[in-house]
């Protein structure tokens, strides 16, 4: 990454979408925090969108750092980027498979008092994400 600054190319959005999702299905979840950090300050015209974020919330959520998903999820609304139900529904079910229902609960209250998630998308999620947690 840094050799291409250097040589004054520079990726798009694409290729940095690709270099985070790579990073994590190889459990690499610093390198594609990393990434996304240099994207925000390094980079003013190609901002992390949603679909940055969910990989990164996803892959955090499915290595049981559910914890770290959350702190994402606060960085990611304090850079303007509004959460979508897929990124609500991993944090849900990461919660409710280590047994931490209440702060599910926590996260529903925050996205839907954000606007941009409804209580019946949250809900849904929890009611899947409990049955299949007591499997």
């Amino acid at each position: 990454m840094n050799e291409m600054c250097l040589s004054d190319i520079y990726p798009d959005m694409i290729s940095y979408v690709i270099m985070i999702k790579g990073f994590c299905n190889v459990g690499r979840l610093e390198d594609a925090c990393g990434l996304v950090k240099f994207m925000n300050v390094e980079i003013g015209n190609c901002s992390p969108h949603v679909v940055t974020y969910t990989s990164m919330i996803q892959s955090f959520c499915e290595k049981g750092q559910t914890m770290e998903a959350l702190e994402i999820l606060d960085r990611m609304e304090a850079f303007g980027c509004a959460p979508n139900h897929v990124i609500v529904s991993n944090l849900i079910n990461g919660f409710c498979m280590e047994g931490h229902v209440e702060k599910a609960y926590m996260v529903i209250d925050k996205v839907v008092a954000g606007g941009n998630v409804s209580y019946g998308d949250c809900y849904s999620s929890l009611i899947l994400s409990c049955k299949i947690s007591k499997t």
